[in-house]
């Protein structure tokens, strides 16, 4: 068992396993643990989530001891945004200044087809489900 904080900060702690099962209402991940994840299931790895939603990216701080979340207020108060580190904005994958669609790396989830327009960070979407990766 390990944990999201282990993830971020230990990367190799997934390379002996064939697959991660992923469980709980874990919407909360930083660049790190998704990339983590992201180049894990691109070396052949198998990911099993069972997770609620996928939404929000956050920043680790103080050693991993403050997570750092701005939601919907990140575009004005996040301290990276307009930085070079904008990439690392404290907001929905989906938000354009994000541009990370959580979909692509998890699969299904309800941010483009539940919560479709809400909080203004998919105003336009088909209001359905985009597959991003159907050989997976």
């Amino acid at each position: 068992m390990t944990t999201q904080t282990d993830l971020h900060y230990r990367p190799e702690i997934v390379a002996d396993y064939p697959c991660i099962v992923i469980v709980g209402h874990d919407e909360y991940w930083s660049h790190e643990m998704r990339t983590r994840i992201e180049d894990y299931v691109e070396k052949g790895g198998h990911l099993a989530r069972f997770g609620g939603n996928f939404v929000w990216q956050i920043r680790l701080e103080d050693n991993g001891l403050r997570r750092v979340c701005y939601k919907g207020r990140a575009r004005t108060e996040d301290p990276v945004r307009g930085t070079a580190d904008a990439r690392l904005l404290t907001s929905s994958w989906e938000d354009p200044k994000v541009n990370w669609p959580g979909a692509t790396t998890v699969g299904v989830n309800g941010f483009g087809g539940i919560y479709a327009s809400w909080g203004g960070f998919s105003p336009r979407v088909q209001r359905g489900f985009t597959v991003y990766r159907p050989q997976h």
